[in-house]
């Protein structure tokens, strides 16, 4: 049996094959208008086609083709009539030179028409030239969305990276350049209009997008860091100039490269924004310089990372598919599940792998590279920011003595940009300032706290170099805080950190405390030492302190401010508590004091108090034993007719006070001769007749008249 729709298509078919081809265009269009339906006939179409060619309407032809074979993309008629069309209006447009309609229409034509089939070879052998096609006609977006693909699936060929290291570098340059000169950026695009391709003017606010500047950063830094093209473009150069290359030279120029294209037209800019108060502008291109820094001192560290996986039986070279990646890794770890739990793994919710191992065939067989060094632009760019920094942990836990791999995980995550800031921009405050900005999440971990403690260091070696040392002190004081929460997480090469940052801060407060803080001003030195031992306990700056402290002492003992120069002096006791001179300061003030005092029995205490801080002072001895004489002859003074029968212990308390006087002023003086003093008078003389010491003969006397009243108030009937 005939099938009725297949027969009228047939028909139809043939029928319009037979007008296409005595060139009956008019009775074709009467056709569609009397069987609307014809117009989704795809052989219809394909010979309606074939008409609009022979019209000279190429673009609306090629617009049938294209519907054709997107409905059924096995229409190999369509496929060759379309790579012909292709053909004719590419060639057309090399040699009219329109590089905006050439890169349009290589666009379309590689969109829709397979690779490799014979029918579209022709077209393919322009593949190459497309990206720089399109480049030539303003469409920089296509040749870096070619040149990416092509990278992505072969990321080895080091030219595809080095090509978009040119586009981005100047494509950014451009902007940047179009930015200054607040022009705006015009340029074309096409479109099918009415059957035929025809250009539409656009224009827009070109701004300086530092996204071009970061793609630039790194492509160029992957770019340098490939040796494997550096070889290749010595052979290059060598074979096409003739020139013998060395290896210095290459090195040399691999190093002015990064230098010239980024680090100092940066610097330029940013010096430029800050002297004409642009902040935006500055901040812009301190984070651009930020990037770059970050991604050259990451990839750096990247090639220690490479050789310690293959150093542990993993060779990143030799891994192109992402579950290469994980299966090895995970051999790292100790629990190789991939290959075989892959579906119904029972860790799959606390497992890191987790989202990768149930991915899927289109996640699992994904492209992955690892063998050209980059800092963590290129990472995100390649799509492997997250494998490699997982390879970077679990590294750094299998070697925790290696503080580099620790450093580079680090530099891989959130605080890696701010550490670059105070590193080596030396810009604590403005790292400081970002560090605050951050979710509370991110700030309690043990890589935020390590950052802000960086900032803090750093930000008081700055405040050091301003000769701000209190408020350097307060930022060590505060760092050292946060060291102290450091030391008890379970990292072990955090604690290992923990350490290493405790003995530098400790460092820092003595060398601020020791060099600088005790050459200031006396009362401003000890502030900054004294805040200096609230954070450090160290005998060097104790030792300076307590010497600070008995300067000041001096000072207010020439001022005669007595009580408060003993509490210095006191204060440099506790510090140092064999403080030689804050002890003879301690007994000049009581001495001191002593002297200017009128109050006979304060005199006596003070001279006491004196007396043990310098128990061998002579002056100290002369002044205690002047106050017990004279003490002692004020109490026999107050004595009379009417008062002497009670007072009989005062009179006994004179002669103790003369005893006293005599033994500080003679230690070795016999018991014999003070009873020979008491009792004897008609001896007195003879004793004191060739003593040159008057005070020493005054207490003699003394002690002999006071004695004999004492015998005479016991026997009233003498006095």
């Amino acid at each position: 049996m005939i099938d009725s729709n297949n027969f009228q298509s047939e028909v139809l078919s043939q029928l319009t094959a037979c007008l296409v081809a005595v060139d009956r265009d008019r009775e074709i269009s009467q056709l569609i208008q009397k069987l609307p339906s014809i117009a989704d006939n795809l052989e219809f179409r394909y010979y309606k086609a074939i008409s609009l060619v022979k019209q000279d309407r190429v673009g609306d032809a090629l617009n049938e083709l294209r519907e054709i074979i997107k409905t059924k993309p096995e229409f190999e008629k369509a496929k060759e009539l379309a790579s012909h069309l292709y053909l004719h209006q590419i060639t057309l447009s090399i040699k009219e030179k329109d590089y905006d309609k050439l890169s349009f229409l290589l666009n379309e034509a590689f969109q829709l028409l397979p690779e490799d089939e014979e029918i579209t070879k022709e077209i393919s052998k322009y593949k190459d030239i497309f990206p720089i096609v399109s480049i030539k006609a303003g469409n920089r977006e296509k040749a870096a969305k070619y040149w990416k693909e092509k990278m992505i699936k072969n990321p080895q060929v080091p030219w595809t990276i080095y090509n978009l290291a040119l586009l981005y570098y100047w494509w950014a340059l451009g902007a940047e350049q179009d930015y200054g000169k607040q022009e705006k950026h015009i340029r074309k695009k096409y479109i099918m209009k009415n059957g035929k391709l025809v250009d539409q003017m656009t224009s827009g606010d070109l701004e300086e997008d530092p996204k071009l500047w970061r793609k630039a950063i790194a492509y160029w830094v992957m770019i340098i860091n490939s040796n494997n093209f550096w070889k290749e473009w010595k052979d290059f150069r060598e074979k096409s100039t003739g020139i013998k290359i060395n290896d210095r030279d290459i090195n040399n120029l691999r190093g002015s490269l990064l230098n010239e294209r980024f680090k100092q037209h940066f610097k330029n800019q940013i010096e430029s924004y800050k002297i004409n108060n642009q902040e935006e502008n500055y901040r812009k291109y301190l984070d651009l310089m930020a990037d770059f820094l970050l991604e050259e001192k990451v990839a750096l560290y990247y090639k220690d990372a490479l050789e310690i996986a293959v150093s542990m039986g993993i060779n990143l070279d030799d891994i192109r598919k992402r579950h290469q990646f994980i299966c090895n890794i995970q051999k790292l770890e100790g629990e190789p599940c991939f290959a075989t739990k892959r579906k119904n793994c029972e860790q799959k919710d606390t497992c890191s792998w987790a989202e990768y191992c149930m991915g899927g065939p289109s996640c699992w067989n994904k492209s992955i590279s690892f063998s050209m060094p980059c800092g963590p632009l290129m990472l995100r760019e390649m799509g492997i920011c997250y494998e490699f920094g997982k390879l970077t942990e679990i590294l750094s836990k299998l070697k925790p003595e290696n503080q580099r791999l620790r450093k580079l995980k680090l530099y891989l995550g959130d605080f890696g940009k701010l550490l670059v800031l105070v590193e080596d921009l030396k810009m604590p405050e403005y790292a400081i300032e970002k560090w605050k900005r951050l979710s509370k999440s991110k700030k309690d971990t043990p890589d935020g706290k390590y950052t802000y403690i960086i900032c803090l260091v750093k930000r008081a070696e700055v405040k050091e170099r301003r000769k701000a040392y209190l408020d350097a002190l307060d930022d060590l004081k505060k760092a050292k805080e946060y060291v102290n929460l450091l030391e008890h997480v379970k990292d072990k090469a955090f604690r290992r950190i923990s350490l290493n940052l405790k003995h530098e801060v400790k460092k820092q407060v003595i060398d601020l405390c020791t060099n600088k803080g005790a050459n200031v001003e006396l009362n401003e030195a000890i502030r900054i030492l004294t805040k200096g031992l609230e954070i450090v306990e160290d005998q060097s700056i104790k030792n300076i302190l307590s010497n600070l402290y008995c300067g000041r002492g001096q000072k207010r003992l020439g001022r005669k401010l007595f009580q408060q120069a003993r509490e210095d002096f006191t204060k440099a006791l506790s510090l140092v508590p064999g403080n030689q001179t804050a002890k003879e300061g301690m007994a000049t003030a009581y001495n001191n004091e002593g002297v200017k005092e009128t109050d006979l029995d304060r005199s006596i205490s003070l001279f006491r108090k004196a007396l043990k801080y310098d128990p061998e002072s002579r002056q100290i001895k002369e002044n205690l034993a002047g106050a017990y004489n004279s003490k002692a002859v004020e109490i026999v003074n107050s004595i009379n007719e009417y008062n002497y029968h009670y007072k009989i212990d005062d009179c006994k308390r004179a002669v103790n006070l003369l005893k006293k006087a005599i033994r500080l002023l003679n230690p070795s003086l016999e018991e014999s001769t003070i009873l020979v003093i008491e009792y004897a008078e008609d001896a007195i003389e003879e004793l004191i007749k060739d003593l040159d010491d008057s005070l020493y003969k005054s207490v003699i006397i003394n002690l002999a008249a006071v004695a004999k009243i004492c015998r005479q108030i016991q026997t009233p009937w003498r006095y």
